[in-house]
């Protein structure tokens, strides 16, 4: 029993990007959070943004889609800070927590996006 225990490998942390993905991702976001966040201050837009706000929203969206398409497992637990464990209920609790932050909040992208610098 204690065998198969150490013979048991933790999963990786996320894939590496190369210099140009990982550039491409971080500039994009950078740029469409620039976007989201100077039209409202351009146009003097109270609640609603005009087309630099839809343009950044955009930029933000496919660079979310582009990480999940290619780290989905990294993105999912922030490149391993977040330990999965193995009961279901964890994992459900886990994963609507997880998703109710990802829908609520942008800042999660963000924070991948460091620790894939970082890493």
């Amino acid at each position: 029993m204690a065998a198969s225990r150490s013979s048991r490998q933790e999963p990786e942390p996320g894939r590496r990007f190369g210099r140009t993905i990982l550039t491409l991702l971080v500039v994009g976001y950078i740029i469409g959070a620039l976007l989201i966040w100077m039209d409202p201050l351009v146009s003097g837009a109270g609640g609603n943004g005009g087309p630099m706000t839809d343009l950044g929203t955009l930029l933000v969206l496919i660079d979310l889609v582009a990480i999940l398409a290619l780290d989905w497992r990294g993105f999912a637990t922030l490149r391993g800070r977040i330990k999965l464990r193995q009961d279901i209920f964890s994992r459900i609790t886990t994963w609507c927590l997880f998703l109710a932050f990802l829908i609520m909040s942008p800042i999660t992208l963000a924070i991948y996006l460091v620790l894939a610098v970082r890493d």
